[in-house]
């Protein structure tokens, strides 16, 4: 994944959402099971996010892979604040 393309996919992710709503995005080079290409992204949140709009994320995302000619597929998990701390805390 070219730098250009993971910034134009964290704006777009940051765009669907309210401002202030996301704190970070992490964006991977992944494999799923089948062999196929992903992209692994990680949402940590602050505040409550709208559920359709986090739920129709990857169909909002897939626009900007097509655009970029991108046939990898996004792979997207939500975590909260306070559960990115408590993965972080277990992990030290």
């Amino acid at each position: 994944m070219t730098l250009d393309l993971k910034a134009a996919l964290e704006q777009a992710i940051r765009n669907r959402f309210a401002a202030g709503q996301i704190e970070t995005v992490s964006i991977t080079d992944g494999v799923a099971a089948d062999g196929e290409r992903v992209f692994n992204v990680t949402i940590v949140f602050n505040k409550t996010l709208d559920v359709a709009k986090a739920a129709s994320l990857a169909r909002y995302m897939r626009s900007t892979l097509e655009e970029a000619d991108e046939p990898a597929f996004p792979i997207i998990a939500f975590r909260s604040v306070a559960d990115q701390k408590k993965l972080q805390a277990a992990a030290a």
